[in-house]
């Protein structure tokens, strides 16, 4: 699988944040990814789902307007390296070092 995908984004680059598996609400795998219009989304939707171990059954998505004035608080990487440090994964000049 992970060489096919890698295949698949070299032809159709996108920023893909992340790619999990999991459980939960009948799911097992995560995508987190950006595009830059509906249009660019729905292709990557349609090239997903060719992919040959892509279950067409459960395939869902969640839409976010990142540019909706409403929303509470954004996912940034500063704020991930503050989370990290407050765990003790990294320390305080990593995180200056990513907040750069």
């Amino acid at each position: 699988m992970r060489k096919v995908v890698a295949e698949v984004e070299k032809e159709n680059p996108h920023a893909s944040l992340m790619a999990v598996n999991g459980e939960g609400m009948e799911k097992d795998v995560m995508f987190i990814t950006f595009y830059k219009d509906y249009s660019a989304y729905s292709d990557a939707v349609s090239l997903t789902k060719s992919l040959p171990f892509i279950s067409l059954a459960s395939f869902e998505s969640f839409l976010v307007d990142l540019n909706d004035e409403d929303n509470y608080r954004l996912l940034t990487l500063g704020q991930m390296a503050r989370h990290l440090e407050s765990l003790g994964k990294i320390s305080k000049e990593e995180t200056a070092q990513k907040n750069k």
